[in-house]
C-alpha cells in the first residue's frame, strides 16, 4: 500500500517492494509538504480512510477487553492465592477445608477451555461467584479478623485522644500528688519536661494550657530536697524564667 501511494503521488514506478532506503528517501522527497494540512474541514473521508479508522477502533476496542479480561482472572487468581496464605497465618484454623475444595475447582476453571472462550461478562460473573461463596465458606474467619481490626482500631483511638489531651496540657489542671523524694537530677528532668511543653504550647497559640504546663513546673520546683548553694541557684534561676513565661501567658490570654 505504501509503495502504490509513493508510486502515484511520484508517477515513478521505481520503489522496490523492500522499501530500501534509497526507495524511502525518493518517495518522501515526492511526498508534497503537510499534505494532511492541505486538506479542509469539508473534505468527506475516503472509503479507505474510513475503513482505516474504523480497523482503529476495532482494535483500540479489543485492547480494552484484553485488558479487563486480565484484570478480572488477576483479581480470581490473586484472592485465591491470598486465602490459601491465610490458612498459615493467625486464624487459618478457622478456615474450613471446604472451601480450599473449592477453591480447586475455581483454579481448574480458570485453566479450562471454558475459561479460555468466556466473554468478559461471563468472566466477571465468575468472579462474582467466587468472591460470595469463599465470604460464605470463610465466614467465620473473616468475622474474627474483622472483630480484631476493629478492637485495634478502638484501642489506636483511645491512645490518639490520650496523646491529644496531654498535648493540650489538659492533665496541668488536675491536683499533682508527686511527693516523691526524688534525685535533684530525676525533679529537674520533670520541671524541664513541663517548662518545654509550656514553650511549645504557647508556641502554638494555647495560652491557657502552656500556663498551666509553666505552673506544674514551679510546683515541682517546690519540691526538690537537700539542694547545696549552687543547685539552689540553678533552681531559682529556673523558677524565674518559669514566672516571666507564666506571667506573659497570662498577658497572651487577657490580649489575644
Amino acid at each position: 500500500w505504501v509503495k502504490e501511494t509513493l508510486e502515484r503521488i511520484s508517477k515513478i514506478a521505481t520503489l522496490s517492494f523492500t522499501l530500501d532506503d534509497t526507495s524511502a528517501a525518493l518517495g518522501a522527497a515526492l511526498v508534497p509538504p503537510n499534505p494532511i494540512a492541505s486538506r479542509s474541514s469539508e473534505d468527506v473521508p475516503t472509503d479507505a480512510q474510513t475503513a482505516l479508522r474504523a480497523a482503529e477502533e476495532k482494535m483500540a476496542q479489543a485492547d480494552e477487553d484484553l485488558k479487563a479480561r486480565s484484570a478480572t482472572l488477576n483479581q480470581m487468581e490473586a484472592h485465591i492465592l491470598g486465602l490459601r496464605s491465610a490458612k498459615h497465618e493467625k486464624h487459618g484454623e478457622l478456615l474450613p477445608e471446604d472451601l480450599f475444595s473449592y477453591m480447586d475447582t475455581v483454579e481448574e476453571w480458570l485453566f479450562s477451555p471454558e475459561a479460555d472462550d468466556a466473554n468478559n461478562e461471563a468472566l466477571r460473573a465468575k468472579w462474582d461467584e467466587v468472591q460470595a461463596k469463599t465470604a460464605e465458606l470463610s465466614k467465620e474467619y473473616n468475622e474474627r479478623i474483622d472483630a480484631e481490626r476493629k478492637a485495634k482500631e478502638a484501642e489506636m483511638e483511645v491512645e490518639a485522644k490520650q496523646a491529644q489531651k496531654e498535648r493540650a496540657g489538659e492533665e496541668a489542671d488536675e491536683e499533682d500528688h508527686d511527693n516523691r523524694r526524688l534525685p535533684k537530677k530525676r525533679r529537674m528532668e520533670i520541671v524541664m519536661k513541663n517548662k518545654k511543653e509550656g514553650g511549645e504550647l504557647f508556641s502554638d497559640g494555647n495560652f491557657k494550657f502552656a500556663a498551666a504546663r509553666y505552673a506544674k513546673a514551679l510546683s515541682h520546683c517546690a519540691k526538690f530536697v537537700d539542694l547545696g548553694p549552687d543547685d539552689q541557684v540553678e533552681v531559682n534561676e529556673v523558677k524565674l524564667t518559669l514566672n516571666l513565661n507564666l506571667a506573659l501567658a497570662y498577658l497572651k490570654m487577657q490580649n489575644p
